[in-house]
């Protein structure tokens, strides 16, 4: 039952009076199954195989999708990390040169607090990196 094509079905037979039940696992019906519906509804055995074959189309059909779709997140995840680094890298220079350009100006309070900061998220970073996705 765990990939799509198997089906459980329970069918109560009723024959000279006994009643029972049949379990059963697969893609179609049990061959005397199969073959008492074809002489109750000829033609019945082909509607149910062409059913079938529809089925397991639609599966394969999801499965490229599926497919596709987990290759293009692994794309994703391995080119966009590098982008968030650039954008850090930049971000730190930026706050870096503005901190010298203040205390070069005279502030030195925003101009040293800008530098620790900078510092401090490049070590940070350095010392205690993301965690990497691990693949399934």
């Amino acid at each position: 039952m765990g990939n799509g094509h198997h089906s459980k079905t329970a069918i109560a037979v009723k024959d000279k009076g006994v009643t029972g039940v049949m379990l059963q696992s697969g893609p179609f019906p049990s061959p005397e199954v199969m073959e008492a519906l074809e002489r109750l509804n000829p033609g019945s055995v082909e509607r149910v195989l062409r059913m079938a074959e529809r089925e397991q189309e639609s599966f394969h059909d999801f499965a490229k999708k599926q497919q596709s779709i987990d290759f293009m997140t692994a794309n994703r995840m391995t080119r966009f990390p590098f982008l968030g680094m650039w954008l850090g890298f930049i971000l730190c220079m930026a706050s870096l040169i503005i901190g010298a350009a203040l205390i070069y100006l005279g502030h030195e309070i925003g101009g040293y607090a800008s530098l620790f900061v900078s510092i401090g998220v490049m070590v940070k970073s350095l010392l205690f990196p993301p965690p990497r996705p691990t693949s399934k």
